[in-house]
């Protein structure tokens, strides 16, 4: 990358000066001082588009969060509201929505939320059907054929992360709505998940 330092941008700026003894070049002259200030601008306008490459790639994106939700379709019905997470797990979501494959199996699912740090189990009860299901099993007919559970032992926490997190995220939080968001903008439209949250000893 190339130099961003206040005296590069000077000297260019000295550069461009005209020819003649009004126009001096050396140091500590008023008119530095004013070239000075007007390139100030220009380096922050370029270290700024510098940092704008990082923007391209979801998982370091911080000014243009709001442009990658609007481009993978955030918020919707199926996502739930945006206010609930933070920052960090907003660019989380973000990041795995931008990198997912898809899948309509049940450890397609299990699969992406361990890459993404969690555990779950996912269970797909089977109707009640005479002559297979035996006595005691459940009778998962009508609407609960469409249903499958999902299971979230000792639910995880994101903690607050230096160059993730901002000021007034907190320093840990439950992430229920995530893994929610995540299953329910992810599964099938037909299908509905119910999630069940166990507590550690």
């Amino acid at each position: 990358m190339a130099k961003l330092d206040e005296k590069s941008f000077l000297e260019l700026a000295k550069s461009l000066l005209p020819p003649g003894r009004a126009w001096s070049r050396e140091s500590g002259t008023r008119l530095e001082k004013i070239l000075l200030a007007c390139t100030d601008e220009f380096r922050r306008i370029k270290l700024h588009a510098y940092k704008l490459v990082n923007e391209t790639d979801p998982s370091q994106t911080s000014e243009m969060l709001d442009d990658w939700e609007k481009l993978l379709g955030f918020p919707d019905e199926r996502s739930g509201p945006l206010e609930l997470l933070s920052l960090q797990a907003r660019k989380k979501l973000v990041y795995t929505y931008y990198t997912m494959t898809g899948g309509l199996t049940p450890q397609y699912y299990i699969d992406l939320l361990k890459n993404f740090g969690f555990e779950i189990e996912i269970d797909e009860p089977r109707p009640f059907r005479c002559g297979m299901s035996s006595c005691g099993d459940g009778l998962y007919n009508g609407n609960w054929y469409r249903t499958f559970f999902v299971v979230i032992k000792d639910v995880p926490r994101l903690y607050f992360s230096a160059g993730q997190s901002v000021c007034g995220d907190p320093l840990n939080e439950p992430v229920d709505n995530l893994i929610e968001s995540i299953i329910n903008r992810s599964k099938p439209s037909h299908m509905k998940a119910h999630f069940s949250y166990i507590e550690g000893e």
